[in-house]
């Protein structure tokens, strides 16, 4: 389901469970990152599937946001 949502430029949500189960590691070169919902919003509205890689921590990041850029920086983004 992500991977489709992915490809077709919706957001969608990614918990640490999820991660655990199946690990996440962005095949990008850059991630930009935002604290605001509204951001993501208008980017998905606005770009689709042509923005770049973009991570909301809607507010305070997550466990699993850390993981998530931790595993991207790993990977060389």
């Amino acid at each position: 389901m992500a991977g489709r949502r992915r490809r077709l430029g919706i957001p969608f949500r990614l918990t640490l469970h999820q991660q655990a189960e199946h690990p996440v590691v962005p095949a990008c070169e850059e991630i930009f990152v935002c604290e605001n919902p509204a951001i993501l919003r208008t980017a998905a509205a606005k770009l689709g599937k042509a923005s770049a890689a973009l991570v909301c921590t809607e507010g305070i990041p997550s466990a699993a946001c850390h993981r998530l850029l931790a595993a991207a920086v790993a990977a060389g983004s």
